[in-house]
Order: C-alpha cells, then sequence, then structure tokens
C-alpha cells in the first residue's frame, strides 16, 4: 500500500481515496490490538500509535530486502519479526 500511495499522482482521486482509507483501517486495527493488550495485560504499550507504525513499517518494507530463494524463507522472516516484536518491551518497568 505503501508504494501505491507514493505513486498518488498517477491515481484518480477515488483510488487514492481508497487507499488512503485502507491504510487508516490497517492502522486502526493494529492500535486497537495494542491497546487491547495493553488493557489486559498481555503486554506493556506506552503509545500504541508509535508501536502500530513501527509493526506496520516492518511488514511493508520486507519486499524490499526479502528475496525468493534468500537465507530466509517466509516463515522463517516471520517467525524472527515475531520474536522481535514480542521482546520488545516498549513501558517503563
Amino acid at each position: 500500500m505503501l508504494q501505491i500511495a507514493e505513486l498518488d499522482h498517477v491515481l484518480t482521486d477515488d483510488h487514492a481515496h481508497r487507499i488512503r482509507n485502507m491504510q487508516r483501517t490497517v492502522y486502526h486495527l493494529f492500535r486497537a490490538a495494542l491497546e487491547e493488550g495493553a488493557a489486559s495485560g498481555v503486554f506493556s504499550v506506552v503509545d500504541a500509535s508509535t508501536v502500530a507504525f513501527a509493526i506496520i513499517s516492518l511488514c511493508e518494507n520486507v519486499q524490499s530486502w526479502a528475496k525468493p530463494g534468500g537465507r530466509l524463507g517466509p516463515d522463517e522472516i516471520c517467525d524472527q519479526y515475531t520474536i522481535l516484536i514480542r521482546k520488545t518491551r516498549v513501558a517503563p518497568d
């Protein structure tokens, strides 16, 4: 979605609007999940918006360096990202 959004100048207004809505939806879903998890004590989050954007950035940018047949396959990358995200503690003890 990020790369498509960067092409905003060649998209119709309707397409650009739909893409922005999809981006907002994804962001709100991530933020809501983070807030719900923090409220239930599953994990600590100081700022759900920042963490949501960080996770989305990880997911959007993996295509820039991960290649088919590369050292890590999709499952291994997913495992590494999951470990990274779950071990990151953003709230002070």
